[in-house]
């Protein structure tokens, strides 16, 4: 793995008199130090032994040798104090490739070419592997400040006045900005020629009197930070160069001093290896902090394949990095639930000022399908959600008047789930995103006519969605599709309620609309409108897309009724029947209920399990009680059931007129407080049920 590192050490001591020094290795793009080398001319042992035995230098050098060889003496380096950095590069580009499986071909430097030379001259990798060197951009751009007071101190001894005081004087302060526009300028630009430009813009500006302006360099527009040219652009009069220039030098020193230092720090090759550096190094050490988890995956990805030769990473948001050129290919996986979810498509769309004319996304178009679907359950199982809400005494509080409110907010969930293709009613609709022709202003807001032709009869419940994405190719299309005819995929499909169902027709026509609205969470505001044209027959809902209710279990989705082609009640028998001791489990169901002659627990299992693979939802609407009888929601016994406790009935018979009178409840029994799961239609109510006040004993 070919990776770019910087290099650097320090010493304990300064110059001639250091004794121990380091050097590191450090990783440029995540700033983590991959190896460390102490170097030391020095042990106290042996400095010790000498001092003991400085008259007998024979008998110190037979210990010296042994010391040695025992691996105890602390000296690892026999030089000079400069070549202790020197020393510590070759060994630790000698085991890269051992301790990391790394090789360091990248090499930013700071201008000291000494450790560098003796890495190239060793050829750690071979004579075939080119270690090549970078300029830090922050070495690069300190350069001008130390060029020009080299100038100003070389002047002086020619007796020519550069610095000092005075209006225009090459002062520490004007050497000062002269170098941060520099250091902006080759920060700023991506291209030679922009960086090139800027640079000179830069010096030329300073330079600039109102008798001759010299601002062809200076970015135009009324934005510009050239005040001349920004009050062109607003087609104003530039105000004088002596109150709106920041920094001002003599026009006498252009030409013979300042403009050849200039030309120097922008030839081509500084100027390449400035561009090296920001953009196939892209990050120097200071700013590595703020790396993504996500980058460094990338990176570490590119290295292993050994593609960094080929494939560069530039880290950041699509709508902040800047690209050192156009690109042929976008390609990425920017689609959400209902494809528009998380509003990824527009970072889609913006990156697109990076690609050349001729370029080619993948995928090239989105479709999003909408269709009118049925589903009874689906519907019953929002609204039954609400039912907590009819509660008038929950621990002495009246819920009823959020009741509505409860529905509304159930009803403004998508569904995330999957289901039959079979419960569509209509053909559905198609909205095309040509994501080469789309600006991502496009997507902020989309109206989505709709209009269907009715295949069959049936209640409209709501609108499902999913998407199709096509990758265009040269040779030839693929296409990935998230329609529930295909396997499913992580987006699942999306379905939007609607409060009031539509009865239709066969050969009726379905009008509508979908409206997406762009919300500030990352995703929309879904409204939808059904409605038969020439009736009254109309139904509205606002859902939120950034909240919705994810309904997958991993169970089959369930056929729509009529689609059975044999009798479903036979089926059920013949696996009952087949299962042995039918008579038992024959007697324990009546009409749904388990009347208690087996163990309530199994029974509970054995029910939650059919009704999940009937439906595939679990149904947890019976609660199992221990020694104790069931009760029995307003039916008859079967036939033959005994049971020894006593059994609790709500509203006593199966008439409704029983269920309109207010009925006791023992409320000592295992039964009590009763539970909304045990009501039958809206018959019972919390309200209809008495309870009866323990009598209190008589005073003796």
């Amino acid at each position: 793995m070919d990776i770019a590192v910087s290099y650097g050490g320090s010493w304990l001591t300064r110059v001639h008199t250091a004794l121990i020094g380091v050097g590191c290795v450090i990783d440029v793009l995540t700033g983590l130090v991959l190896d460390a080398h102490v170097m030391s001319s020095h042990c106290q042992a042996c400095e010790n032994k000498k001092t003991v035995q400085k008259e007998d230098n024979d008998k110190f050098a037979v210990w010296e040798r042994q010391h040695l060889g025992s691996g105890e003496c602390d000296r690892n380096f026999f030089g000079t104090a400069g070549m202790i950095e020197v020393h510590a590069s070759k060994i630790m580009w000698a085991r890269g490739v051992m301790k990391h499986n790394m090789r360091y071909t990248i090499v930013v430097s700071e201008g000291d070419s000494k450790s560098f030379n003796a890495v190239i001259e060793m050829h750690p990798y071979g004579p075939l592997c080119i270690i090549e060197k970078e300029d830090c951009i922050n070495h690069v751009c300190k350069r001008l400040g130390t060029a020009l007071r080299n100038l100003v101190v070389d002047a002086s001894k020619r007796k020519i006045t550069l610095g000092g005081r005075g209006e225009g004087r090459l002062t520490e302060n004007v050497i000062r900005c002269l170098s941060i526009y520099f250091t902006r300028a080759v920060r700023s630009n991506t291209t030679s020629s922009e960086m090139r430009d800027a640079i000179m813009a830069s010096v030329y500006h300073v330079f600039s009197t109102d008798e001759k302006p010299q601002h062809h360099l200076c970015p135009k527009g009324p934005s510009s930070w050239c005040f001349y040219n920004a009050a062109e652009a607003k087609d104003a009069v530039p105000g004088p160069h002596s109150i709106f220039r920041h920094t001002s030098l003599d026009k006498n020193l252009l030409g013979e001093h300042i403009l050849p230092v200039y030309r120097r720090l922008t030839d081509d090759a500084l100027i390449k290896r400035c561009r090296g550096m920001q953009f196939k190094i892209q990050m120097n050490l200071s700013m590595s902090h703020g790396l993504s988890a996500l980058s460094i995956s990338f990176i570490t990805l590119v290295r292993q394949n050994n593609l960094s030769d080929r494939i560069i990473v530039i880290p950041g948001k699509v709508e902040e990095v800047e690209v050192p050129e156009k690109v042929d290919t976008i390609i990425s996986e920017p689609m959400g639930y209902m494809l528009f979810n998380e509003r990824m498509l527009e970072s889609y769309l913006h990156a697109k000022k990076w690609m050349k004319p001729e370029g080619r996304m993948f995928p090239a178009q989105g479709d999003l399908h909408i269709a009118p679907f049925t589903d009874e359950a689906l519907y019953m199982e929002q609204y039954q959600k609400a039912n907590f809400w009819y509660q008038e005494s929950f621990h002495g509080v009246n819920l009823t008047s959020l009741r509505s409110a409860a529905v509304l907010e159930y009803f403004k969930q998508p569904i995330v789930d999957t289901f039959d293709m079979r419960i569509c009613l209509a053909k559905s609709n198609k909205y095309i995103i040509d994501f080469q022709t789309a600006d991502e202003t496009d997507l902020h807001v989309m109206d989505i006519p709709l209009t269907f032709t009715m295949m069959q009869s049936g209640m409209v419940h709501g609108l499902a969605f999913w998407f199709d994405c096509g990758f265009l190719g040269s040779d030839y299309p693929v296409w990935l599709s998230t329609a529930p005819t295909e396997p499913l995929t992580h987006w699942y499909q999306v379905r939007c309620l609607v409060q009031t169902p539509v009865l239709v027709k066969q050969g009726q026509t379905l009008t509508g609309k979908v409206k997406l609205t762009s919300n500030t969470r990352q995703s929309y505001d879904v409204d939808i409108e059904l409605n038969i044209p020439g009736t009254t027959n109309r139904s509205i809902n606002c859902l939120d897309l950034k909240n919705p209710f994810f309904r997958y279990t991993g169970a089959a989705p369930a056929a729509p009724p009529g689609s059975s082609q044999t009798s479903a009640t036979d089926a059920y028998w013949n696996n009952l029947m087949a299962g042995g001791d039918s008579q038992q489990q024959q007697a324990g169901y009546v009409n749904g209920f388990v009347n208690g002659i087996v163990d309530m627990n199994q029974v509970l299992v054995q029910q939650q399990q059919v009704v999940q693979q009937q439906q595939g939802v679990v149904q947890g609407n019976l609660i199992a009680m221990s020694q104790a009888a069931p009760i029995n929601p307003g039916s008859i016994p079967s036939v033959g059931t005994n049971a020894n406790a006593h059994r609790t009935s709500i509203g006593a018979g199966i008439s409704p007129i029983s269920f309109s009178q207010s009925q006791n409840v023992i409320s000592g029994s295992n039964q009590f407080p009763v539970s909304n799961q045990f009501m039958i239609g809206d018959y019972v109510m919390p309200g209809n049920l008495i309870i009866q006040t323990p009598s209190k004993p008589e005073s003796s």
